[in-house]
């Protein structure tokens, strides 16, 4: 039976490591040649237009992939109850997907960078309603992620190839929001049907009072994460509205590297989140040790790789794209030990503060944060530009990931040394 669960839990971890892997190295590949091909103004406003989508895929997430998660984790062998939660989560789901569309119209009508291309933002929605019917919460909590990473690197291949194939100018930017969309759509398809026909759970009638309850209980996750998404997201938005498409394309190249090293850490922690989360019902102080050793793997792992970005980036960069983005490797050494904050604060925060019961808490930190990034970003980036961007999104970061540990060991959880005092609830 250990061994069984073992062998589970290293088949998960590899799944989700190709699929960061994919998500490392395609970068590497398609960006380049968008660049070349887009201009950094048109690579800019694509960045712009997928920094607005990626505002929906937070509202649609809605925080179900943790909440979700943990429900269908723990109830995982009742069929009848994984199928009602399957249900009312896509539901709820859809219907945030509705009101994205709605408002994504709003904000075409009514903000001037907007409205002048709204065929953009309408080839990219796309990738809204593929993530929606991609159950990534699903999967993780039955703990079969070999789909996530087949379904991540169709998506990412049919990207690929039809960028190669039907991208040839700058006049193609709609092809880019095309081809994004119908990869993210194919999966959503795929997903679906996997979700039917393998493991036999179908979308039946939903009930008004499951609705009403999936909404209650992710809202102080949704809360997070939509805080969260104001110094992620909303960095690129004010920049673009400030600073204009080249500046943005300038950052975008060195958050994406930042970002794309920073997502190390996601086949970690949703790997072991689910063992955690049940392992935590009996043992609290066993879960603890099991945190402990994964923040220490991710502490030795981030270090290190955050080493080679700060002294790496400038021979890479100017091999990638000779001088032309030599601006963007400063922004990358500002953002260097972004990926070690990133880490240690998925691991203070998602991995621990959900699962010990501190949602509210976890919320409350990141919307306090969130808040101070909104006054921040503003100042940082009207006044220094993309430069100030770099310095926000590392300080905030970084603020974020103090006040968690903090939080924690105030109540006793100190997951550097794996020891559970009796502040703990």
């Amino acid at each position: 039976m250990v061994k069984t669960s073992r062998k589970k839990t290293a088949t998960n971890f590899l799944s989700l490591a190709s699929v960061e892997l994919l998500n490392f190295l395609l970068p590497l590949i398609t960006m380049p040649y968008l660049i070349m091909v887009l201009g950094v103004k048109n690579y800019g406003l694509n960045s712009f237009v997928q920094a607005v989508m990626q505002y929906f895929i937070i509202v649609t997430n809605y925080g179900f992939n943790i909440s979700a998660t943990q429900e269908i984790s723990v109830n995982r062998e009742d069929k009848e109850k994984v199928e009602q939660i399957y249900t009312n989560v896509m539901t709820c789901k859809v219907l945030l997907t509705l009101a994205c569309f709605g408002i994504l119209l709003l904000m075409m009508t009514f903000i001037p960078k907007m409205n002048q291309d709204p065929k953009l933002y309408l080839c990219m929605f796309g990738i809204v309603v593929g993530s929606v019917f991609l159950p990534v919460w699903f999967f993780q909590g039955m703990e079969e992620m070999a789909s996530i990473g087949v379904l991540n690197f169709v998506s990412k291949s049919i990207f690929t190839v039809g960028l190669f194939i039907f991208v040839k100018s700058p006049a193609d930017i709609y092809a880019v929001g095309i081809l994004n969309s119908l990869g993210y759509l194919t999966i959503g398809v795929i997903a679906t049907l996997i979700v039917r026909y393998k493991y036999g759970i179908h979308y039946r009638k939903p009930s008004k009072t499951g609705i009403i309850s999936q909404f209650k209980s992710s809202w102080y996750l949704f809360l997070s994460t939509l805080a969260t998404s104001v110094y992620n997201t909303t960095n690129i938005f004010v920049l673009g509205l400030v600073a204009g498409d080249t500046a943005t394309g300038y950052f975008n190249l060195a958050n994406t590297l930042i970002r794309v090293c920073a997502s190390v850490a996601t086949p970690i922690v949703q790997t072991f989140y689910p063992k955690v989360t049940q392992l935590i019902q009996t043992s609290k102080e066993d879960s603890l040790k099991l945190i402990q050793k994964i923040w220490l793997v991710v502490t030795v792992l981030f270090t290190l790789g955050c080493v080679i970005l700060l002294v790496g980036s400038g021979p890479v960069l100017t091999w990638l794209f000779q001088d032309k983005f030599s601006h963007s490797v400063r922004l990358i050494q500002i953002m260097a030990f972004l990926p070690l904050m990133v880490a240690w604060s998925n691991v203070f925060g998602v991995m621990t503060m959900t699962t010990f019961g501190y949602q509210r808490e976890l919320s409350r930190i990141y919307l306090v944060t969130g808040l101070i990034s909104l006054v921040s970003i503003i100042l940082l980036t009207v006044t220094f530009k993309e430069t100030g961007t770099a310095v926000n999104a590392i300080l905030i970061e970084t603020i974020v990931t103090i006040s968690m540990y903090l939080f924690l060991q105030k109540k006793g959880i100190q997951v550097p040394k794996g020891q559970l005092k009796e502040r703990v609830k």
